[in-house]
């Protein structure tokens, strides 16, 4: 009975020990009109929870313009294994309305705005927010700045050390 209570606390030390890195060169897009930019954000991985993962990327926006941007949740999408997989929940959004469209995110105009987002992918019905997973994973970003619609495609790749 010892040794497997050894071997259990073993096993949690050694899975406690995995360490990442990131590849943060395609994680932003710029152009004269604005700037955005993600990266990982440990979160609560169920509302509530002391226990923490990086489950939600930080979506930061900067617009040069004298118009807003308009960011379209509804086509904007989580991109894993080279396929868009589902949209993006913010804080307070209900798991039930997750597939529904959702209104835009306004950027005002020479302003710079900083949100935190869900893959809803990763979401279950318990309101349980798993980990980004290893690879390469992003944001298919839809914006719309004056009458042009702009995308761009942003990513981190995680991979064991």
């Amino acid at each position: 009975m010892k040794k497997i209570l050894a071997m259990l606390l073993l096993v949690s030390l050694c899975t406690g020990c995995v360490h990442y890195k990131y590849d943060m060169s395609q994680a932003s897009a710029q152009n004269n009109k604005y700037k955005v930019s993600i990266s990982l954000a440990e979160t609560p991985i169920r509302s509530g929870a002391w226990v923490t993962a990086s489950n939600a990327y930080t979506l930061n926006t900067q617009n040069f313009t004298d118009d807003d941007i308009e960011i379209d949740w509804t086509k904007t999408s989580f991109i894993t294994d080279g396929q868009t997989k589902g949209g993006f929940m913010k804080a307070g959004e209900l798991y039930i309305n997750r597939d529904l469209p959702k209104n835009p995110t306004i950027v005002l105009p020479m302003a710079n705005q900083k949100i935190n987002i869900y893959p809803s992918a990763l979401i279950d019905a318990t309101n349980y927010q798993g980990a980004i997973p290893e690879g390469k994973n992003g944001v298919y970003l839809v914006m719309k700045v004056g009458d042009k619609e702009y995308k761009e495609q942003l990513y981190i790749t995680k991979t064991m050390e």
